[in-house]
Parts: C-alpha cells; sequence; structure tokens
C-alpha cells in the first residue's frame, strides 16, 4: 500500500494514513488526558488514606502514652513507641516532647538523628493540609506528619513522621501499567 499517491503532481494522502495518523493523534491526546487525571486521583487517594491511617496512629499511640506520661513511666512510654515503630515500617518517627519542648523519647535505636531534632516540628518548609491541619508535609524530613497534644499540651506533644515515597513508588507502578495498556491500544 502507498502512502502518498499524486494527483495532478501533487502528493495525495491516502485515506488509510488519513484515518491511521488521526487515530494516533486521538489516542496520544486522550492517553495523556487520561495519564493525568488518573495520576492524580491515584495519588489523591493515596494521601487521603496514609492521613486518615496517620491519624488512627497518633490517637492509639496518645491514648496509650497518657497514663504512662502522666505517672512519669519512662520504660512503657518507650516500650509503646518502639512497638509502634516496628508494626509499621512506614513510620520514619515518633518523638514525644515534654511542655517545654524537651525530647522526653523517641523512636530510635541510638540517638536521635540532628535532622529530625532540628525539623520535627513543622515550619517555614511545611505544607500544612487544609482539611487537616494538624498534618503537614515536612520537605526537610520528606515526611507527612501530625502532632497531637497530650492532656491539651499539659504533658507534651507527640510528633509522628510517615515515609511518604511509597505513595510516589505505589503511584509509578499503577501508572507504568497504565502506559502498557496504551501503547498496546495503539499498537493494535
Amino acid at each position: 500500500m502507498r502512502m502518498f499517491r499524486f494527483i495532478s503532481n501533487k502528493p495525495y494522502l491516502a485515506l488509510f494514513w488519513k484515518f491511521s495518523i488521526a487515530i494516533t493523534i486521538v489516542v496520544i491526546i486522550f492517553g495523556s488526558i487520561n495519564y493525568t487525571l488518573i495520576k492524580n486521583n491515584i495519588s489523591q487517594t493515596l494521601e487521603n488514606e496514609l492521613k486518615f491511617r496517620l491519624q488512627f496512629i497518633i490517637n492509639t499511640i496518645s491514648e496509650q502514652l497518657t497514663n504512662s506520661v502522666l505517672v512519669s513511666d519512662y520504660l512503657s512510654i518507650q516500650t509503646i513507641i518502639n512497638t509502634a515503630k516496628m508494626n509499621d515500617s512506614t513510620i520514619k518517627f515518633i518523638l514525644l516532647v515534654d511542655s517545654n519542648k524537651d525530647i522526653i523519647a523517641h523512636s530510635f535505636v541510638n540517638d536521635l538523628p540532628i535532622e529530625i531534632k532540628n525539623y520535627y516540628e513543622c515550619s517555614d518548609s511545611c505544607k500544612y493540609d487544609e482539611n487537616m491541619t494538624s498534618i503537614c508535609f515536612n520537605h526537610n524530613l520528606s515526611v507527612m506528619q501530625i502532632s497531637k497534644p497530650i492532656l491539651s499540651g499539659n504533658l507534651g506533644y507527640l510528633y509522628i513522621g510517615i515515609d511518604n515515597q511509597n505513595i510516589a513508588s505505589e503511584v509509578d507502578e499503577s501508572m507504568k501499567i497504565f502506559i502498557l495498556m496504551i501503547f498496546t491500544f495503539f499498537i493494535i
């Protein structure tokens, strides 16, 4: 099948190739639009799920810690924090600070890393969630984090940071499948 025919010494594109080019353009345009929409939707859904999970974790841990903080039972405090960290591999850090902002307990085996010590409070580099004001995206630590006062802040504050890099990898994995589907449709 010839791509061009010459009519009156002018090149003329065959109807088959016109349809092929039109279909290719449509697949590329709609594939790109769908890719963007689906990627944003998956990212937002996973991010919202992570936020609700983060709230559940902090509520559970703060309830468990309240009595131990009241009686200054530091062994129980550390056990609760270590157990929570051990049970969830996405937790990057858990900090318990007193009302004077002194760190009482943390989730690290050895010393508290200096970057976490310096940046655990959401500050200028953080972006707060509009709907859940206790959740922020701490860009210095590359985490989504939440804070909660213990007994209205009189006993201190609990900070938890979750690694949000898993969201990006899960979205990328889903989008690879989508690209494969578009490519297969394009080939067909």
